[in-house]
């Protein structure tokens, strides 16, 4: 898709979303302490927020990456579901990131691993649980989440995206309405590939990673806990990688609700403070504990 074209469409749908999120009824963050917008490479965008009880001591780590189409969307919009792990006592860190198509997924992917290591330093500062670091993200940042956690236990994905920088291991992953397939002859496929990895992707050789059910990826990821349900647009590639990870003898966990109404795409993420969002939330905290060292 045109360039141009393209950051028209985003600029009008980024203010459709934060119109959007001024009526969603949001959780009292009175007792989390939040500290904004600490830079970590110096863009515009390369930016993160911490979000911690201090009532809590050597809290697990986790990580939150916003989605919206690797186009739009900012830590903000994800802000209900970090005081809500925070209440949960996570030291939660949530990333900014440059987006597309001013750059292309290999600048997010090294941006991200940039940002994770400056967050890794904070919650050092903080006195949080370095044994015990966790990734989270949707939509978009779901795809991201699952690409770097894999990078991080693999080697051999870091040369094709030219990472030359130390990446923590996570203990889980936690991925919330996964825009896990981008090429595919749909909507997402047409339209963004391009932007998202380059015109000349089929000769990248990044290009054999660009599905995520291939076995390298599946072998090389932590325990995953997948969240979707009937009214999650992707919901089609959430059953897709499923199937990929149940094929491969993968870990997993799910929370999949049924109530369409309830259930739009990154509800857990976006309207944290709904009842089903809760609910899967408590889910993906049950299942990632089973990771703790």
């Amino acid at each position: 898709m045109n360039k141009k074209l393209l950051k028209l469409l985003v600029k009008n749908s980024q203010q459709k979303i934060l119109d959007f999120l001024k009526n969603v009824k949001h959780f009292d963050d009175s007792n989390i302490k939040i500290v904004k917008d600490i830079e970590y490479k110096g863009g515009k965008l390369n930016k993160l927020d911490l979000y911690f009880d201090p009532k809590f001591n050597n809290q697990p780590v986790l990580f939150n990456i916003h989605g919206i189409g690797f186009l739009l969307g900012s830590k903000e919009i994800n802000k209900d579901y970090c005081v809500f792990m925070a209440k949960q006592g996570f030291f939660v860190i949530t990333i900014d990131y440059p987006l597309i198509p001013d750059v292309d997924v290999f600048e997010i992917f090294k941006d991200l691993i940039i940002g994770i290591n400056k967050g890794m330093e904070e919650a050092k500062e903080y006195k949080a649980d370095l044994k015990n670091v966790f990734l989270s993200g949707d939509s978009a940042g779901a795809y991201l989440s699952l690409y770097v956690g894999a990078i991080a236990n693999n080697e051999e994905m870091k040369v094709p995206c030219n990472i030359k920088e130390d990446i923590p291991h996570f203990n889980s992953l936690i991925l919330t309405s996964g825009m896990f397939y981008t090429l595919n002859f749909d909507q997402i496929g047409i339209c963004l590939k391009t932007n998202i990895y380059g015109k000349n992707f089929v000769e990248h050789p990044f290009y054999k990673y660009m599905k995520p059910d291939n076995k390298e990826i599946l072998d090389s990821l932590p325990p995953v806990f997948l969240i979707s349900g009937k009214g999650d647009y992707l919901k089609k590639y959430n059953k897709k990688f499923k199937k990929a990870l149940i094929k491969n003898n993968n870990i997993f966990g799910e929370f999949y609700s049924n109530s369409i109404k309830d259930s739009e795409h990154a509800y857990a993420s976006v309207i944290a403070n709904s009842k089903v969002s809760i609910e899967a939330n408590l889910e993906s905290i049950d299942f990632i504990k089973n990771y703790l060292k």
